[in-house]
Parts: structure tokens; C-alpha cells; sequence
């Protein structure tokens, strides 16, 4: 189709490298976004990726921020950049069925080139899917840090390759949220990977809603169908007393910021959800509590012999739990 024809501003899906971007990209997908045909194992919209090879590097080494003007970078590359950019929406857009679908793309390196997205696309929207800055140090996966931390600080990384991490990693998510809350306001939402794993349905229905998204119960189904917990959460906790140490001297304000316990036991969802979910968030461990109880008691029934007796218990059961 033609590009002038789509009537639905981009979903734009981006953060560090590692943060939980693809498991994003899968929920919007099931629930009827276009999130682009030519992927990659992770889930990155390919047609986007040689322009992000491209001008993340020469952007990173004139403004060392991801949060920067547009009309500040210098003209011929700012112009080249915009022009390779808008090619290849058009490019992509041209792969949507039909005007009315929504549709969007998941990069984590766009969160570097978002102020040039938002010139592209005044009305863009950006979802930046943030993760426990001290468990991604601790991940093998660091191809951001080896690619762009040069750029970004003006300097090769440090050996210790957790700490470049780290400090990548509140530099690139504090300046982004400062960029998007001023720039983009409410079209910015922030979804903590812990959170979507911890409470999918309640976290995917705050996703869906804010972007505009048809959420019933069948959407939110198969949407959660593509979350599952991973063992890793909290690994930083694991690491030696000297370790914790410097992350907490590295990261506390990216930490705080985006709601994560310096010393708490639960690395899930905490008080601070409230900011970015807009609503209370009960915590799983007492909704699992909860259901246990009441599976116990109805294996309980169950095992009685008087089966017309139960009949409205059972009915209790279906209310729910479907």
C-alpha cells in the first residue's frame, strides 16, 4: 500500500540490549499489530537495521546522549539520516494489509535515534521495556556495550565488562525517559520486563489500552500465552557482597527511577509500578496463595461421594478460574 494512505502513527518497541524488548514485540503481535514480516531470531524488524548500523554510531559520537535535539546534529547528517529513515517506512508500510492496522517495529538500538524517529513520526509512540540494570550486567549478552559504548561516553569501556554495562545502561534508559516524557508525554509508556513476566494479563492490559488496542479476554489470553517467567530474574542477588556493592554506587538514581529496591528480596513488582501501570498492582505470590487455597478446598469436594451436593461449587470453580 501507499504510505500516505496508513491512518495509525508507529509503535516504536526499544530499549538496552537484553531488556525483555522481544517478549513486547510478541504480545503486540498476537494482539493483531503488524510488528513487521522480515525478523530476525530476536524479533527486530530487519528492514530497519542496515539505517540503525548506519547512524547510531555517528549520531552517539556528535551528541554522546540519547537525549538530544534533532535540529542540533549537524545538517548533512541529519538530512541523510531522515531520508534513509522515512525510505524504509515507507518500505515498510507498504507490508501492512490494510490503513486501519496498527503497526509498529521493535529495535532496542532505536532508543538512541529517537529524536530523529519522532521528526519522521510526530506522532509516534514509544513503549521503552526497561530490566533490572544489575541482572543484565551479570548476562552474557552485552553486544550493545561492545558496539556503542564508545560512541555514547567518549571512551572504550572499562575491562570489567559489568560495570560498562551498568553504566551504558542508566545512561541510555534515564536520558531516554527524560527525552520521552518531555517530548512525547503520554504516548510514552514504560513496561519493566519483571512486571510483564510477574503479571502478564494485568500489565499486557495496561499495554494494549494505553496504545489503543482492542483488549478483551480472548486478546489478553493469547497474549500472556507468549510470556513464561524466566529462572534468571534477580541473578544480582547471587553475585558477591563487593559486586552488589558497585552496582549500588553505579546505578542507584537508574535504579530508583525506574521503581527497582536497592536491597529489596522481591525483584518483582514493586510500589513504583503504580507510576507506569497507572493502577495498584497486587502482587502475584498472594493471588497464587489465594488460588492454592481455593484448589485445595475444591479437590476437597471433589472427593466427596454426593456429586449433586457440589454441583454449585463446581460452578464456583468455573467462575474462577475460566
Amino acid at each position: 500500500m501507499n504510505e500516505t494512505t496508513s491512518t495509525q502513527p508507529p509503535i516504536v518497541v526499544a530499549g538496552t540490549g537484553g531488556s525483555g524488548t522481544r517478549v513486547v514485540r510478541q504480545v503486540l503481535s498476537s494482539a493483531g499489530v503488524f510488528m513487521g514480516d522480515h525478523l530476525n531470531r530476536s524479533g527486530d524488524a530487519m528492514n530497519f537495521e542496515p539505517w540503525l548500523d548506519r547512524f547510531v554510531d555517528p549520531v552517539l559520537d556528535h551528541t554522546r546522549a540519547a537525549d538530544y535535539p534533532a535540529d542540533g546534529l549537524p545538517a548533512k547528517l541529519r538530512g541523510e539520516a531522515l531520508a534513509e529513515l522515512r525510505k524504509a517506512i515507507a518500505a515498510y508500510r507498504a507490508q501492512l494489509p490494510n490503513p486501519q492496522t496498527p503497526w509498529g517495529w521493535k529495535n532496542p538500538r532505536a532508543l538512541f535515534l529517537l529524536p530523529l524517529i519522532a521528526e519522521a513520526e510526530p506522532e509516534m509512540r514509544f513503549v521503552q521495556v526497561v530490566r533490572d540494570g544489575r541482572d543484565m550486567a551479570l548476562s552474557e549478552n552485552q553486544r550493545q556495550v561492545q558496539k556503542h559504548f564508545k560512541s555514547l561516553f567518549g571512551q572504550q569501556p572499562p575491562e570489567h565488562l559489568a560495570t560498562a554495562s551498568l553504566q551504558m545502561w542508566e545512561k541510555a534508559n534515564l536520558q531516554a525517559l527524560r527525552w520521552a516524557e518531555r517530548e512525547l508525554g503520554e504516548r510514552h509508556l514504560v513496561i519493566r520486563f519483571e512486571g510483564i513476566c510477574m503479571e502478564p494479563e494485568r500489565v499486557i492490559l495496561f499495554l494494549l489500552e494505553s496504545l489503543g488496542i482492542e483488549a478483551d479476554s480472548r486478546t489478553l489470553a493469547i497474549a500472556a500465552a507468549c510470556i513464561r517467567l524466566p529462572g534468571n530474574i534477580g541473578r544480582w542477588r547471587s553475585a558477591d557482597h563487593e559486586t552488589r556493592d558497585m552496582f549500588r554506587r553505579l546505578a542507584t538514581d537508574g535504579l530508583e527511577a525506574f521503581g527497582y529496591e536497592l536491597d529489596a528480596d522481591d525483584p518483582g513488582i514493586t510500589a513504583a509500578e503504580e507510576r507506569f501501570a497507572g493502577r495498584p498492582l497486587i502482587k502475584l505470590r498472594e493471588q497464587q496463595e489465594r488460588i492454592r487455597e481455593l484448589e485445595q478446598q475444591l479437590q476437597e469436594v471433589y472427593g466427596s461421594t454426593s456429586w449433586r451436593l457440589t454441583a454449585p461449587l463446581r460452578v464456583l470453580k468455573r467462575l474462577l478460574f475460566e
